[in-house]
């Protein structure tokens, strides 16, 4: 028995064991209730999801050869280490690296893993790798745990999302606290090096290889990216850095050969066959390069082999690559699947979500090109859910997905493997296929799918009744506008007018969506690919409803992109006065700056309408607000010539010369355009018209002249005052405006020095603006100035300016600085009419001159036979002839020389001694030019046949050889009449022999008849032949041809 005070106690002791055990229940709940709102907080992607898959496609055995290498054992029992596994696509990264996660998570009491895949978007980026590792250590660790849970506590009740850098602060923290640790990440299903170098990625893993004194382990497998490579072959030690191409990974190749003919269900009949399933294992384990994936799409194929027969045939024509595989498994989709395969393919590479099988299925149902009385959607067209490895056999698979908290599985549809999305979107792709996987293109058909489909449901449904009739509808409700953002506006316009056109359609439609407010508001302000949002897009196309609708669910009104700045903006420019009418009633700015044409008042006077500027003006516009292409309303409308909105806008107080914009003013924009009633109506009202601006022209007076716009100009000195051109005008007068030049003499425009002093300067005399200048330069200059124009002007060969000039008192001795004169110039540019004119007028009595300012040499130097023909060349001085002839031979100047030695050399006195070197220069030339008269002149003149140490051979070699022009088909007889010339000139009594290699048959068989020979030659069926010519040169002159 108990006494009292026992029982007390006792009792006590039960209250108190009570209360602990109560207590650590509420702890329990409080823990499991900050653990669950710490997940909800972190949002981490789940890796166990594809840990998982990958662990289901590993075969017994494999991997289990590196899990034995010393290398992995020296990673796992050292602190600090790290390994890095590298291979290309389709090499088997991800099942390995499944088979190490069980391996570590069998050893070590803490690890840690992430697997980066293309399939979630989630899983590509540096945050869903940290927050997923965060969350792994804090179930892991306790002491990582306490420190994650005094963060968010410390976050108080703020919900915020944090950002990268502190959730890396925090999973450092964590890594230092806890014990043990073995730190597991894998960079294997990344979609490119070079996007995860730019989200941090890598830096980040490079930030932990580097820490001093860390006890973690790091595992990385990844492709041998270049920036991947760049970042870890010099902080991975080089003997910890192992390929996935050895024989260890052939002999898991094999395994999975095996393993996958033993799992085959409707076996075929080689299957059974012990000699064809080794003959498979052999050839496939040898030509797959470390590849799996090659050697699971080539099962694929054999699978359908029927026999043995069938099985060698395949074996011998399978594709050696992965690219090749993919594109002849697109190649044999058949015409009539072909539409559905792209669609398939086009949401699977650009789908912002995980398309479930369900949905995908109601996709290939979509005919968004269906007329009228078809149906855009109709159910009875869905497939069945097996029915996508009939359409795209190899390239997709449909795999479960655990979704939401409550752990529901659904069926989803993704790519096979990433290797095929790279291919896919890569310029790879053989030429024969379509662009369709473009994103523009493929977004295109993806907004029109789900916009058609939207289009075509039933409305008289209850909301809650659509997941089940519609299985697309959330899916398509929610992203057909971001797909409509990227894709061709033209195609999508007439589906997007129509689904915003019908209120019942997109009131269920929003009801459909998984996002809140702000995610809407965030959505319709998005911005497409040319920076417009879909308020601009809308008000530039005049679409009032779109409008009201947009502005009703948010749509900024004030928000700016592309070249015409707002919605206002856009509605102003494209003339839609309601729309603007509407912008403004819900509070747009009508003096907003932005885009190219500054102003809404701008936009709408540049295209002339009235209305709008009438309601811009009424609503406050300043109408002489500046910016833009052209300054101020003002302008633009006089660049277009709206007269008539010009006029309202100076009633309205408009400034005539403000200055501004690329043109600088309304007068100067009117001139460059020749708006004459404009330019009337601002002279009038008082513009400037000698107003200077920085602009494209300086004066308006400019802007009309470089435009030619010859009324403009008469306009400007009938209807104001131009002021002298003796200064500010003298750039005018230096240019090419020829069609203003008779205006400004007719109306008698002062011209001083300067403007002649520009013409000198940039040498840009020509004949309208010379004419100008007669009568306009005071008479104590007129004989200096003309006579230093003439130079410049018979250069140019301007007859009527130079005549005009001579008869003005030019005095045509006058040379330029290097001592030409006119004449010389004239007769070096061809010039005949104007060397006529300056010899008529006795040119030819100054010439006193050294031999190279001669009108005769710089005549024989351009070849100018008509010239010479036109000089007294009885008259020229011996050295003059002399240097001339030279010259002619020497820069081939054949017609002149012909000229030359034609006049010259037959009179003993004036005969030309020519040296015998340029003699025989020339006439090698001649002979390779086919100038028969001048090979004889020159001949005549002392050249001899059988000059240099081939006895004359390169003389015929130089009628003959390819490429000469000799060998033109139009100069045949040409060239047999100078090799005739060459061999009558040859030294008779001797016996000379040459060889022409190779020689144009053509050629021959017109030089043979017209000299003296015995050959014979034998015909080819093509024009060019490589004959061996042999000329014998013997007693009598005779000469014998032997062709061999």
């Amino acid at each position: 028995m108990w006494n009292k005070p026992e029982k007390l106690e006792r009792l006590w002791e039960k209250i108190e064991a009570t209360t602990k055990e109560t207590h650590r229940k509420v702890e329990q709940l409080t823990a499991g209730d900050r653990s669950g709102k710490i997940h909800s907080w972190l949002s981490a992607p789940d890796p166990s999801i594809d840990h998982n898959k990958a662990s289901n496609l590993h075969q017994d055995g494999t991997g289990q050869w590196f899990l034995d290498t010393n290398e992995y054992l020296y990673w796992k029992t050292n602190p600090g280490s790290s390994l890095w596994l590298y291979g290309g696509p389709g090499c088997g990264k991800t099942i390995l690296s499944s088979t190490i996660v069980r391996d570590l998570q069998n050893s070590t009491s803490i690890c840690l893993y992430f697997y980066f895949t293309f399939t979630n978007t989630e899983k590509q980026l540096l945050d869903g790798a940290i927050r997923s590792l965060i969350e792994q250590l804090h179930c892991q660790s306790k002491a990582a745990q306490e420190y994650l849970d005094s963060v968010f506590e410390s976050r108080g009740a703020s919900s915020a999302q944090p950002d990268n850098d502190s959730l890396c602060s925090w999973f450092n923290a964590m890594l230092e606290v806890a014990d043990a640790l073995d730190e597991r990440d894998l960079l294997g299903e990344c979609q490119q090096g070079q996007a995860l170098k730019n989200k941090g990625l890598l830096q980040w893993i490079k930030t932990l290889l580097q820490s001093e004194g860390a006890k973690y382990h790091i595992l990385v497998t990844s492709r041998q990216e270049e920036d991947i490579r760049r970042v870890l072959k010099d902080i991975i030690p080089k003997d910890m850095q192992i390929p996935l191409r050895n024989k260890s990974v052939n002999k898991d190749i094999r395994a999975f050969i095996r393993s996958t003919l033993r799992t085959w269900g409707d076996l075929p009949e080689w299957r059974n066959n012990k000699s064809s399933r080794e003959q498979v294992e052999k050839y496939l384990s040898e030509k797959a390069d470390g590849m799996f994936r090659w050697v699971s799409c080539q099962l694929f194929e054999l699978r359908h082999c029927l026999n043995d027969e069938e099985l060698r045939s395949s074996l011998n024509s399978l594709p050696t690559t992965l690219d090749e595989t993919y594109a002849r498994i697109l190649d044999r989709i058949p015409a009539v699947h072909q539409q559905k395969a792209w669609r398939i393919l086009q949401f699977l590479l650009h789908s912002e979500d995980p398309l479930r099988l369900e949905e995908a299925v109601d996709i290939i149902a979509v005919s968004p090109e269906a007329k009228k009385h078809n149906p855009r959607f109709n159910p009875a067209s869905r497939p069945d859910k097996d029915d996508f490895s009939i359409y795209c056999p190899s390239l997709v698979v449909s795999v479960t997905r655990t979704v939401g908290s409550k752990g529901k599985t659904v069926q989803t549809l993704q790519l096979a493997h990433f290797s095929v999305k790279e291919y896919l979107l890569s310029d790879r792709m053989e030429t024969k296929f379509p662009r369709a996987f473009e994103e523009r293109i493929a977004k295109s058909v993806m907004a029109r799918v789900c916009l058609a489909y939207l289009l075509s449901m039933d409305y008289s449904l209850l909301p809650a009744e659509f997941g089940s009739s519609y299985p697309l509808a959330p899916y398509a409700a929610q992203y057909w506008a971001r797909y409509a953002a990227r894709a061709d506006s033209d195609t999508i316009a007439p589906l997007v007018r129509e689904f915003l056109g019908r209120k019942e359609c997109y009131e269920i439609c929003f009801q459909l969506c998984e996002f809140d407010l702000d995610h809407i508001h965030e959505l319709i302000n998005a911005k497409s690919g040319n920076d417009l949002t879909a308020l601009q897009v809308a008000a530039l196309n005049g679409h009032t409803e779109v409008v009201v609708m947009l502005l009703g669910r948010g749509a900024n009104l004030h928000a700016k992109g592309g070249q015409n700045g707002t919605a206002l903006q856009a509605a102003s420019l494209s003339g839609h006065e309601d729309v603007v009418e509407i912008l403004i009633d819900k509070g747009a700015d009508p003096n907003v700056q932005g885009g190219y044409l500054a102003t809404p008042l701008q936009a709408a006077a540049l295209k002339g309408h009235r209305g709008i500027v009438a309601i811009l003006l009424e609503r406050g516009a300043d109408c002489n607000a500046q910016g833009g292409e052209y300054g101020t309303a003002l302008q633009a409308a006089s660049y277009n010539g709206h007269d008539g909105l010009a006029r309202i806008l100076i009633e309205k107080g408009a400034d005539l010369n403000a200055q501004g914009g690329r043109l600088g003013t309304a007068l100067v924009a009117a001139s460059s355009q020749g708006r004459k009633a404009t330019v009337r109506l601002l002279i009038k009202k008082g513009a400037d018209i000698n107003a200077q601006t920085s602009g494209s022209y300086k004066t308006a007076l400019w802007a009309a002249a470089s435009n030619f716009h010859e009324e403009i100009v008469e306009i400007m000195f009938n209807e104001g005052e131009v002021a002298s051109l003796s200064s500010t005008g003298a750039e005018i007068l230096a240019k090419h405006w020829e069609t203003v030049i008779d205006v400004l003499c007719r109306k008698g425009v002062e011209v001083g020095e300067r403007p002649m002093e520009v013409l000198k300067k940039s040498g840009r005399i020509i004949r309208q603006i010379s004419l100008m200048l007669f009568g306009k330069i005071s008479d104590t200059d007129t004989v200096a100035y003309f006579s230093n124009v003439l130079v410049p002007v018979s250069r140019e060969g301007h007859l009527a300016i130079a005549q005009a000039l001579i008869e003005r008192g030019a005095k045509i001795d006058v040379t330029d600085a290097h001592g030409m004169s006119a004449l010389s110039l004239a007769a070096a540019n061809g010039h005949e009419h104007v060397v006529k004119l300056l010899i008529h007028h006795e040119a030819l009595s100054f010439i006193k001159v050294d031999y190279r300012c001669h009108p005769f040499y710089t005549a024989s130097c351009g070849n100018h036979v008509k010239i010479i023909k036109l000089l007294p060349l009885d008259d020229i001085g011996a050295d003059t002839v002399y240097q001339s002839v030279l010259a002619t031979l020497k820069h081939n100047c054949f017609d002149a020389a012909e000229e030359l030695l034609k006049h010259f050399n037959p009179r003993q006195d004036r005969r030309v001694n020519i040296p015998q070197n340029i003699l025989q220069e020339a006439l090698q030339s001649a002979c390779y030019h086919g100038r028969h008269r001048l090979v004889k002149l020159l001949l005549q003149s002392g050249a001899s046949a059988n000059g240099g140490n081939d006895n004359g051979a390169s003389l015929l070699k130089s009628v003959c050889a390819p490429g000469s022009e000799a060998l033109d088909g139009l100069r045949i007889s040409s060239r047999a009449m100078i090799a005739d010339l060459l061999l009558q000139h040859s030294v008779k009594g001797n016996t000379k022999e040459f060889t022409i290699r190779p020689l144009f048959l053509d050629s021959l068989e017109n030089i043979i008849p017209l000299i003296n020979t015995v050959a014979t030659v034998r015909k080819a069926e093509k024009g060019y032949i490589a004959y061996t010519v042999v000329f014998k040169v013997v007693e009598g002159g005779k000469v014998r041809v032997h062709v061999s």
